[in-house]
């Protein structure tokens, strides 16, 4: 039985990188980092399919840009026939910058033994400002939606303080949205993760999850 349980598991070691802004590649404090990885269920016409988040994790550059994330134990084998495994992902967001999305690249179809890697352990990335509204909007989107794939199976419980600054930009954004020249972006509304899941709190806890609002209030105040 031991010998199976240690089959069914894998682990991502820990990471560590480092965050420059890319002007002048000075390091950049309070950057947060949201890392995860997903697979999905292997069917008959291999398209579809169940997903599964096999882990997320996040962390938060120091005043030296670095920032480290503790290894990842998750279940190598989420379901039972076959699992078709999606690269590893980051997503590197800070207000003020473009959204920086990093994945692993060393194949399209990755096998066991890619999720237990991440290609850019020890790097150095680099943020560029936003140039503007659009550049903001872009980035606030991008980083609201990869944060809303970790609603699910109560992984928001690992990545809080990303969840929170990614609801703060949005509600920068959706304040002074109407206030912009540019008509289009003047419509684009955003939506913040963390507000969904506070709105269905009945759901979350049906899932087995603690109380979202009890649980972010620490974070929120």
């Amino acid at each position: 039985m031991a010998v199976c349980a240690a089959a069914s598991a894998a682990t991502m070691p820990a990471v560590r990188m480092k965050v420059v802004d890319a002007a002048d590649a000075s390091p950049l404090a309070g950057a947060f980092v949201l890392f995860q990885a997903s697979a999905r269920e292997g069917t008959l016409t291999g398209h579809g399919g169940r997903g599964a988040l096999l882990f997320a994790a996040e962390a938060v550059s120091g005043p030296d840009g670095e920032f480290r994330i503790p290894a990842q134990e998750f279940k190598a084998m989420p379901f039972f026939l076959n699992t078709n495994y999606e690269n590893a992902m980051m997503v590197v967001f800070k207000p003020g910058y473009g959204v920086l999305v990093l994945h692993n690249e060393r194949t399209l179809a990755p096998q066991l033994r890619d999720m237990t890697r991440w290609e850019r352990n020890e790097a150095t990335v680099k943020l560029a400002r936003a140039a503007g509204d659009a550049d903001t909007n872009h980035a606030v989107h991008w980083a609201a939606l990869y944060a809303g794939f970790a609603i699910p199976d109560c992984a928001w419980t690992r990545i809080p303080r990303f969840l929170v600054a990614v609801d703060r930009a949005v509600e920068e954004w959706n304040r002074r949205r109407s206030s912009l020249a540019d008509r289009e972006l003047s419509f684009r509304q955003e939506m913040s993760p963390l507000q969904l899941l506070l709105r269905n709190e009945a759901w979350a806890m049906q899932q087995g999850c603690a109380s979202p609002r009890a649980f972010f209030e620490p974070y929120l105040h």
